[in-house]
């Protein structure tokens, strides 16, 4: 038996998400200062004290303007 196994868990009632992730783009790096510094990230969740980047969700709006921040210049 896989060490993995949860027999608590069924196809009906999943206790384990697999998420599928593939390389879209390389981006610059963003340091947290930046990104704490930006008003348009004002009310982030992540970046408030205590928060684990685990577990923060980001609304869709804050991930896009992180993405355009991190754009590197089309060679």
């Amino acid at each position: 038996m896989n060490p993995y196994f949860d027999a608590k868990s069924t196809p009906e009632q999943p206790r384990w998400w697999l998420r599928d992730v593939r390389f879209i783009a390389k981006t610059r790096f963003v340091p947290l200062s930046e990104l704490r510094a930006s008003p348009e990230l004002a009310n982030m969740r992540l970046l408030a004290r205590g928060n684990r980047l685990s577990i923060t969700p980001v609304t869709a709006e804050e991930w896009q303007f992180i993405n355009r921040i991190g754009a590197l210049p089309i060679e």
